[in-house]
């Protein structure tokens, strides 16, 4: 067994522009002009919604002890490089740096791969086959995608790095957002190519992943990955995963649940509709917001269901699901408390918490636009009357409770990490 790693600290960050971000208490004031960081993002496509954000690293390119700038978004696909001189300022090196383009990056990690002390830069893309960049210590930047391995082609979100197997290679993990695509962790070979482990260490999840992070959770010296995936409650689109999973245990899928009417992502609910699952949906919002195909079976009639009001209830085996109306990111989105009755519970284990309730926050209304904003700040405070047990400011810490007698589990790109995607590393 391979001593315990003690990792290199990573000065790349991958920055997703779909996270959450918090108020400031303290005005900032934008310098970047003066400090020569001029750059140019746009939202226009392959990005056209404003979860879609582009991502960033700070980091030592050069060696020199100071924090250098890697930018996307630029219209042209051009990847901003920015040299920070230590007196306050930066010098533009983009155009210098040979690192070339990156139309729709959305991840990007700055690691040493070959221990020859300089950062190298790996860039997720969504869009668009990812890249390497091998730095060569004077930021000067040589594309390896292909020979490396890492130039593949998915819909690639965010990347994490670590060395999980102590062998002193640091190694790569990367998250797609892509039906029937898993995510991949490439092991460093250490002589400049990767290769794809994730089947082989049960970390090829395919959900619809956002980030990764690597961290010593419990403190035995071995990096632990954890990913944050969109929509774990909401059925996918392919529900090949959840019939072969039933199967495993000898089950069979009765039921199918949904927070929300989703305008960006196809709900699998139909589909095992068509295979004899019960649809439980919302009955909240107004005419413009209805289950419009729960009237359209395939051959005529309407699909088994039912449609909730707050405060409704259905049983799935001893688990009872209670319905609670949470408008703010639709008009008819529901959160679903989870009760063990099975297990002799009297209080909520859970809530399945949707697009909408997050760990000490509340989800985003101006996905509506931006004339809704007066009516969902409206519902907001109508739910926090209606459910005090919702947080009433935003002074509890991070990551606690919404109450003493409530555990969120919320499945959303604002939060970087769910246990249900939590993997413990084996020494």
């Amino acid at each position: 067994m391979p001593t315990p790693p003690t990792n290199r600290m990573l000065a790349g960050v991958a920055a997703l522009s779909a996270a959450t971000v918090a108020v400031a208490q303290v005005p900032f004031t934008s310098e970047h002009s003066a400090r020569g960081v001029i750059y140019n993002m746009t939202l226009s496509p392959p990005f056209d919604m404003p979860q879609e954000g582009y991502g960033m690293a700070i980091a030592d390119l050069d060696g020199d002890d100071d924090l250098d700038l890697v930018l996307t978004g630029r219209a042209d696909g051009l990847i901003g490089i920015f040299e920070n001189t230590g007196a306050g300022a930066f010098i533009n090196r983009s155009a210098v740096a040979g690192a070339g383009n990156a139309l729709s990056a959305q991840g990007v990690s700055a690691f040493d791969h070959d221990r020859d002390g300089d950062l190298d830069l790996f860039i997720a893309q969504r869009h668009h086959p990812c890249r390497f960049l091998r730095n060569d210590g004077s930021m000067a930047f040589t594309d390896r995608s292909a020979s490396s391995g890492l130039g593949f082609s998915a819909m690639c979100t965010g990347t994490s790095v670590a060395d999980i197997d102590g062998d002193g290679w640091l190694d790569l993990h990367v998250c797609t957002y892509q039906v029937g695509t898993a995510n991949r962790l490439y092991r460093n070979r250490g002589d400049g190519t990767f290769e794809d482990v994730a089947p082989s260490l049960g970390v090829a999840s395919l959900g619809l992943s956002y980030q990764s992070t690597f961290a010593d959770v419990d403190a035995d010296g071995w990096p632990d990955l954890a990913v944050s995936n969109d929509r774990g409650f909401d059925p996918q689109r392919d529900v090949d995963r959840y019939e072969r999973l039933a199967a495993q245990h000898g089950l069979r899928i009765v039921a199918t649940a949904e927070t929300h009417i989703h305008a960006d992502f196809l709900s699998g609910s139909r589909e095992l509709a068509e295979k004899g699952a019960h649809v439980y949906v919302s009955d909240e919002g107004d005419a413009d917001w209805k289950y419009q195909w729960l009237q359209s079976r395939t051959g005529g009639g309407a699909y088994a269901h039912t449609l909730l009001k707050d405060g409704d209830s259905f049983m799935v085996g001893n688990i009872r699901l209670t319905a609670m109306h949470t408008p703010g990111h639709t008009p008819e989105h529901l959160c679903y408390l989870v009760t063990d009755l099975g297990g002799g519970a009297t209080e909520p284990m859970g809530v399945a918490s949707g697009d909408f309730m997050f760990v000490g926050d509340l989800g985003r209304p101006d996905l509506l636009g931006a004339g809704k904003r007066d009516e969902c700040k409206a519902l907001i405070r109508e739910l926090i009357r209606q459910h005090p047990q919702f947080p009433r400011s935003r002074s509890r810490p991070q990551g606690a409770p919404a109450s003493g007698r409530l555990t969120l589990t919320p499945r959303h790109p604002a939060i970087r990490a769910t246990p249900a995607s939590c993997c413990r590393a084996a020494g």
